[in-house]
């Protein structure tokens, strides 16, 4: 008799934790719908960065690469000028071939990205130069070497050389401050999907303890083969929906990984020197392989050690060659001397400042330089023991300079800018005509600018 009333008791408690049991499947399901909302959103966050930092990547190796070609060629051609040794022709040919597919690479990935206006504004840069290389060559095809030299020196290929650097510069510069955000957006997205996974995983945890709980509770260990079937599927379906998000994670992990393997293996791919400096104490943090190779350090020799050990004028601060590119002096770890062609770019990772410093070996490119100014003295030597005059106009700013034996004819200073005015104010009338038609076919793009006359 005793039985019943303990029966009826276990029956009560049993209504009593139903509603529990209602109430705790029904907020599971509630929190299902958001976690997996915010998961896949995280998810898509994690790959729309993950591309626009494969695609940043790509415009700065376009660019660098098309920089590279067209410096290469220029120095081949003078090469050639200097030393008649076809030999120095093959980077020029290279980059006839190279630079229209370079070019399309970069405008394909610049629209991408936003930087677009930048590369438009390049390719008339590019196309005047090559116009120029091929005018000084097909000079000297035609046996007048000496007005293929007096084209170089004249400096107009220069001025477009120097014009490109910038352009390039600008496109780097911008592209390489969004790839430092892109790097810092993917570690923050990452790191965000990490926490996530973890709460919903120890929150999921916390929900299936306290509904075997309640199970237990309901039924007392009565609970029949059936239910206990159902919360064990249950209970391994749950488990594989968190094995499935913690694989998600690992996959999203090692994309990230190759994300920045392929970076590194594209700066080891470049012939310049990229060097990765903190900005607060000017210690080196990350050098590629052809900055290894040229300096002479192995594998991570130059890591943590200050930039001064390779480029003596950078004892003190590096902000003040950001602007352009700046010629330095380097070391080798042999005590062997360098000239490079330095740009710099600042950039933000992490809420830490770094600079970004590109290095090109100019020693042999100022070696040709040297042996074409030299070629040019002894030109002009030339020029003064034949008796004859020279003179050099700059049309934009209205200016003629005359050398000693020019100057004697005209009565006029030597090597002193004068006013094209004055000089041809002493002209007689019957040489003006000639002297204009001369001008006029000496001023055409495609012409040799020069022009010689007697008068």
């Amino acid at each position: 008799m005793e039985c019943v009333p303990y029966a009826m008791d276990m029956s009560a408690s049993a209504m009593n934790l139903r509603p529990r049991l209602y109430w705790s499947v029904a907020l599971a399901l509630l929190l299902v719908v958001p976690a997996l909302s915010v998961s896949m959103y995280a998810f898509q966050q994690l790959e729309a960065a993950s591309l626009r930092h494969d695609q940043t990547q790509a415009i700065i190796a376009d660019a660098n690469g098309l920089l590279s070609s067209l410096k290469d060629a220029e120095s081949g051609q003078r090469g050639f000028l200097l030393t008649e040794n076809t030999a120095f022709l093959e980077p020029y040919q290279d980059a006839l071939v190279n630079i229209p597919a370079q070019l399309r690479n970069l405008q394909v990935s610049s629209r991408l990205r936003g930087s677009a206006p930048l590369v438009d504004d390049l390719v008339p840069s590019i196309d005047a130069k090559l116009i120029e290389l091929a005018k000084v060559l097909a000079l000297h095809s035609n046996g007048e070497a000496n007005e293929a030299r007096q084209l170089i020196g004249a400096g107009v290929g220069k001025a477009i050389m120097d014009d490109i650097r910038v352009k390039v510069g600008l496109i780097v510069e911008r592209d390489t401050v969004q790839l430092g955000d892109h790097f810092s957006q993917l570690q923050s997205s990452f790191r965000q999907m990490f926490w996530l996974i973890i709460a919903a995983a120890s929150l999921w945890m916390l929900f299936l303890l306290w509904f075997i709980y309640l199970l237990y509770r309901r039924f007392e260990g009565q609970v029949d083969t059936k239910v206990m079937s159902r919360v064990h599927l249950e209970t391994v379906n749950l488990f594989s929906a968190q094995t499935d998000l913690v694989e998600e994670l690992t996959s999203t992990n090692a994309a990230l990984n190759d994300s920045k393997a392929l970076f590194e293996t594209v700066l080891n791919a470049v012939d310049d020197c990229v060097i990765r400096v903190r900005a607060e104490d000017n210690l080196i943090e990350y050098t590629n392989v052809a900055t290894q190779k040229l300096l002479g350090y192995e594998g991570n020799g130059l890591l943590g050690r200050p930039l001064s050990l390779i480029l003596p004028d950078m004892t003190s601060e590096i902000s003040p060659f950001l602007e352009g590119e700046h010629e330095v002096l380097g070391r080798r770890f042999n005590g062997e001397t360098l000239i490079f062609s330095m740009s710099v770019n600042a950039i933000l990772q992490s809420d830490r400042r770094f600079f970004i410093c590109t290095l090109r070996d100019c020693t042999e490119r100022d070696r040709i330089m040297t042996a074409l100014r030299e070629s040019d003295l002894a030109l002009h030597n030339g020029i003064a023991i034949a008796g004859l005059g020279l003179g050099t106009v700059d049309y934009l700013a209205d200016k003629i300079s005359l050398d000693e034996v020019s100057a004697d004819f005209f009565d006029l200073p030597a090597d002193t800018p004068i006013s094209r005015t004055d000089v041809h104010g002493r002209f007689h009338p019957d040489d003006l005509a000639t002297m204009q038609s001369k001008i006029a076919i000496s001023r055409n793009p495609y012409g040799h600018g020069f022009m010689a006359m007697e008068f």
